[in-house]
């Protein structure tokens, strides 16, 4: 007959015990590790966009791209050589839903406003002017046409500006030399465009003025994303 010893009864349990524990403590850890390794492994996968900035001029051809007016390049710039009727170049490529758009540039004689166009994500393409009734205004042309204003002495000739817009998902905001002249919450369904500057492709972005002008740097910052270039449709000829 086997002899019950107390201690044996009281080692036998404890035993279960700690064995039970040690696997539970053992199963708790193994997700926890692989957790641990998924979110270390895991900015590897996902990398996020890093915002990036882009020289336009480099792949503005005046010959193929001008929509309407006498442009050439000289010295990495682009120059418009025309007036009236809103010359304009369309630049192949299309921004990302979230951007900045930068034009630096001057002018000889102060009349009329230099634009951009711009795609709106509800259709179409808007519209912002600055230097408009000769250089003393600016608009963000919008059917309502709230989104404009005065400002005497905005602009003078010969001088280099940069003016950049700076597109996001629910709003949009205009700046001359780092100030901003107008912007606000938008979902885009007000801003237009008019008929004189009208693009092509209202998917691309573009640059226009209604007077002789020098664009010194058309430049787009990358913010949620990349924008894609465009390859020239070699099968119009213009």
């Amino acid at each position: 007959m086997r002899e019950y010893h107390p201690i044996c009864s009281v080692l036998a349990p404890m035993r279960r015990f700690l064995c039970a524990a040690a696997m539970s403590m053992l199963v708790v850890a193994m997700p926890a590790k692989a957790h641990a390794q998924d979110q270390k492994t895991q900015p590897d996968a996902e990398k996020s966009f890093r915002p990036r900035t882009l020289d336009l001029l480099s792949i503005v051809d005046p010959d193929r791209d001008a929509v309407k007016g006498k442009w050439v390049m000289s010295d990495k710039k682009l120059v418009c050589q025309d007036q009236h009727f809103g010359p304009r170049v369309q630049i192949r490529y299309e921004p990302p839903e979230e951007y900045d758009f930068t034009i630096k540039f001057s002018q000889v004689k102060l009349r009329h406003s230099i634009t951009a166009m711009l795609p709106n994500r509800n259709g179409g393409s808007f519209l912002w002017k600055v230097g408009v009734q000769n250089g003393n205004g600016y608009e963000l042309m919008s059917k309502s046409g709230k989104w404009q204003g005065k400002a005497p002495g905005l602009l003078k000739a010969n001088t280099m500006y940069t003016t950049v817009v700076q597109v996001r998902r629910d709003s949009v905001r205009c700046l001359l030399d780092g100030k901003e002249l107008i912007g606000g919450p938008t979902d885009f369904k007000d801003l237009t465009i008019d008929g004189w500057y009208k693009m092509p492709d209202p998917g691309l972005v573009g640059v226009g003025c209604d007077d002789p002008t020098v664009f010194h740097a058309v430049l787009i910052k990358e913010i949620s994303g990349p924008g894609r270039a465009r390859e020239p449709d070699t099968s119009k000829k213009k």
